[in-house]
């Protein structure tokens, strides 16, 4: 993900051909009166009819694009966007919060850096197993770490069970919008204490173990 729009920063700034800039869409433009400056604002998302094409390479860096912060979004160099899209999306060296679960850590980080048995992974790594990222619930989604995690129908029993969970902890979690909500179950939130982290991710583990998606090795 940071690549990519790592990348996306590139040919909005002129780094890189023009063939590929000429084919975004409408930019909400926007003028800091105080620097006299274009702000980097959002996109006219583009319509998507199938989830294949809203994970293609333009959708979705329009879609990530539009809710990145404004901050990082107008950032004047590639060094520093690529500095804060890093720090943004990798974990904290120290982000697992006392979770004991060796077999459960394994199994988060590997969804957190994308490289898991989920279709999408293993689609995007060009694993001979896999012909498309398309999920086995049947309903024509990506089987990405967000789908396992919050959508997927063939889980629909344990994800109860681990919101539930969530609900008895003393924090306002399940309030959060669902990128937030996502994030924080993967990777905790640094406004919440080191329990409450532990408390969400030993959830989020224990969902992920309870489902029984994930076997053996990838190798």
């Amino acid at each position: 993900m940071s690549r990519r729009l790592i990348f996306f920063y590139k040919i909005l700034n002129g780094f890189a051909p023009t063939y590929l800039s000429s084919v975004l869409p409408p930019q909400r433009e926007e003028e800091d009166v105080g620097v006299r400056r274009r702000l980097r604002t959002p996109f006219v998302a583009p319509y998507c009819r199938t989830e294949r094409y809203r994970a293609s390479f333009f959708p979705f860096c329009i879609n990530e694009w539009n809710n990145l912060d404004e901050n990082i979004r107008n950032l004047p160099s590639i060094s520093s966007f690529k500095t804060a899209i890093l720090k943004f999306f990798k974990p904290n060296a120290n982000s697992v919060f006392g979770v004991t679960d060796k077999k459960g850590v394994v199994l988060l980080n590997r969804l957190r850096v994308g490289f898991s048995h989920l279709r999408e992974h293993k689609f995007r790594h060009n694993f001979a197993d896999t012909v498309d990222p398309f999920c086995n619930c049947r309903n024509n989604s990506i089987e990405t770490t967000q789908h396992f995690l919050m959508h997927c129908s063939d889980y629909s029993n344990d994800r109860l069970v681990m919101f539930n969970s969530l609900l008895q902890l003393d924090i306002s979690l399940l309030p959060l919008k669902p990128k937030t909500l996502f994030k924080t179950l993967l990777f905790g939130d640094s406004k919440f204490s080191q329990n409450q982290n532990h408390d969400i991710l030993s959830i989020t583990v224990k969902f992920i173990q309870d489902t029984g998606r994930f076997g053996g090795p990838l190798f």
